[in-house]
């Protein structure tokens, strides 16, 4: 007995249009991560560059491109701690102020 090919399509109908989302999903994801590391890049080669000249060095080249991703992604964690930080601090202080009122 001879399958044919329009015969698997019967089975599963929608598999075309399920692809296309899940293809759809993965390319937005890849471009969403290609931006935060994009971000990272830029803010660790801004770090790294500004640490050197409060040092009186020029611009070293010899770090690799992992290393201001790396440096990048530091900035922005210890960013949130303290910002996260700040917030819990000012709300101790605020919220019995506003509770007394």
């Amino acid at each position: 007995m001879k399958i044919s090919a329009g015969s698997n399509s019967n089975h599963l109908p929608g598999l075309g249009s399920d692809l296309k989302a899940a293809a759809g999903a993965i390319a937005w994801l890849a471009s969403a991560m290609s931006g935060v590391v994009a971000l990272m890049y830029a803010v660790g080669f801004l770090c790294a560059k500004s640490h050197l000249n409060m040092l009186g060095i020029q611009l070293y080249s010899g770090l690799a491109a992992g290393a201001y991703v790396e440096m990048g992604a530091k900035f922005f964690y210890i960013t949130v701690i303290i910002l996260f930080d700040s917030l819990m601090d000012l709300g101790h202080t605020v919220l019995p102020t506003l509770a007394v009122l």
